[in-house]
């Protein structure tokens, strides 16, 4: 059966877990600083002989549903509804009595 602790204990077990941690963060971070300055001060990167990623090509599904369209484009059908909007806003509209 395991013990019951008070919440006190358990925030004092918790701390010591953390400084535990810490500690053994430190001595890896100590390690790794010994190693690092014992490797020589400039190390030349080594290019690899074979690449490290190889491309490969792309296929858009998009281009095997392209619709085909009259030989109207939105550029014509808008030009054309311009004109006529402005031809609309310049005629002259009979008041309705």
């Amino acid at each position: 059966m395991v013990p019951v602790q008070s919440t006190e204990q358990q925030e004092l077990s918790k701390i010591r877990e953390l400084r535990r941690a810490l500690a053994d963060k430190r001595r890896l971070a100590e390690e790794s600083r010994v190693k690092a300055r014992a490797a020589p001060a400039h190390s030349m990167a080594i290019r690899s002989a074979q690449p490290l990623t190889e491309p490969e090509g792309f296929h858009f599904a998009t281009d095997d549903r392209l619709k085909t369209h009259g030989m109207e484009t939105r550029q014509d059908v808008d030009q054309g509804r311009e004109a006529r909007f402005a031809s609309d806003l310049r005629c002259y509209a009979p008041a309705v009595s």
